[in-house]
């Protein structure tokens, strides 16, 4: 299983999100506010984390920018999602997406979210020596 943690200000989705991942068998912890997902993350360490871009107290790309510079996620070894109700012409005048990997529209969809995890397990897990 890999440790994934969930960031969104909407709780039912938050909750949702990470009840089908740990159905998935993964780890997961729930943030509801972009500081707690900065310091779940520093305790946390997560292999992904699921981003929604506009939380309070710190928005998403900020807790993205933020968990890229940690040397714990260093070597692109942490899959970073960004899922947004906000249209292109939003995201582009709102925020800097290019901490994250990919992007995801809500409500987001569970079988993609665990494909694009599947795609890049080899990246976040190294081999073991």
């Amino acid at each position: 299983s890999l440790r994934i943690l969930v960031a969104d200000d909407n709780a039912d989705v938050a909750e949702t999100l990470s009840l089908s991942l740990r159905m998935r068998g993964h780890e997961v912890r729930v943030a509801l506010d972009g500081e707690q997902a900065l310091q779940l993350a520093e305790q946390f360490h997560p292999h992904a984390a699921l981003l929604d871009v506009g939380m309070p107290k710190r928005a998403g790309h900020e807790v993205a920018r933020e968990i890229r510079a940690r040397p714990w996620a260093s070597e692109n070894r942490i899959l970073l999602v960004a899922l947004t109700g906000w249209n292109a012409r939003e995201l582009k005048a709102r925020c800097d997406m290019s901490a994250f990997d990919s992007q995801m529209d809500k409500p987001p969809d569970f079988d993609a979210i665990e494909q694009l995890i599947e795609n890049n397990r080899g990246r976040l897990i190294p081999p073991a020596p």
